[in-house]
């Protein structure tokens, strides 16, 4: 359908938090072809293709909460919409810097393999911009008006960036359950501080602050013309996939986010 909207928000204004789920699904859309990919080779790229797990995680954060949500359903593959148009990243595809992909990394029973993505190699800075303009700048804009009405309500607004991390990548096991990502704007690394300190009264699983990647290896986000301005407290959190395998597994770890962020709105 020529013009259908990929992003989609769900907007309470009550809470004064906004949760973003930059990888939720892993929609190709047909013209791309599936970008020149086998559907095994998508299937085996949890890491890559989208954040399994991640949006599921959202909607149990909201729910527990009442806050807002803000989502896509395009892949990371065909654009990264948790990243800005010439911003400075990791000169590769590792930690799934670039804004547009050239590989793709898959696993399957423990065996890494990597593949270029056939349809982001020909005219790429084209196509960079051309997807960027026409699936992250609507995303972001959506997020930039919704930041705008709760701040009509609320003189201090949260974003949450929920993002799942893969258990195996280029090599590296993770044993990570989650990563807290702060940066050097506004209140974010008080807040990053606690998250991280309250998450570990309910767990003993290893919780970070900017470990195994922090917003610095992405070139701060997507997120990083909103939350410089005043008022708005933006930290990322990223969650281990193997500990989102289970309904069970994904409230529970809900519930441990939704603690530690009424811990941090309580304090800043």
């Amino acid at each position: 359908m020529a013009g259908r909207r990929r992003h989609h928000l769900v907007l309470r204004t009550k809470s004064n938090v906004l949760l973003t789920c930059e990888h939720a699904k892993g929609v190709i859309p047909r013209k791309y072809k599936r970008l020149g990919l086998t559907r095994e080779q998508l299937h085996n790229s949890e890491g890559d293709w989208y954040d399994k797990g991640a949006f599921d995680l959202v909607k149990a954060i909201s729910r527990n909460l009442n806050t807002s949500y803000l989502y896509t359903d395009i892949s990371r593959l065909v654009i990264d919409h948790n990243r800005i148009l010439g911003s400075k990243t990791l000169k590769n595809d590792k930690h799934h810097s670039p804004l547009l992909k050239t590989k793709l990394l898959t696993e399957k029973n423990g065996v890494e393999k990597s593949f270029p993505i056939p349809g982001n190699l020909k005219n790429f800075k084209k196509k960079e911009k051309i997807r960027y303009n026409k699936y992250v700048v609507p995303y972001q804009r959506t997020g930039e008006k919704a930041v705008k009405r709760l701040h009509q309500d609320h003189k201090l607004v949260y974003m949450l960036a929920i993002h799942t991390l893969h258990p195996l990548y280029y090599g590296e096991k993770r044993d990570v359950y989650i990563d807290v990502m702060d940066h050097e704007y506004r209140l974010a690394k008080k807040a990053g501080h606690l998250m991280v300190k309250t998450l570990k009264k309910y767990t003993n699983l290893k919780v970070l602050l900017n470990k195994p990647w922090g917003h610095d290896e992405i070139g701060g986000g997507g997120w990083k013309y909103v939350y410089r301005k005043k008022n708005i407290v933006h930290l990322g959190v990223d969650v281990n996939a193997k500990n989102l395998r289970t309904k069970k597994d994904i409230e529970k770890t809900a519930y441990r986010i939704s603690r530690a962020l009424n811990a941090v709105r309580k304090k800043i």
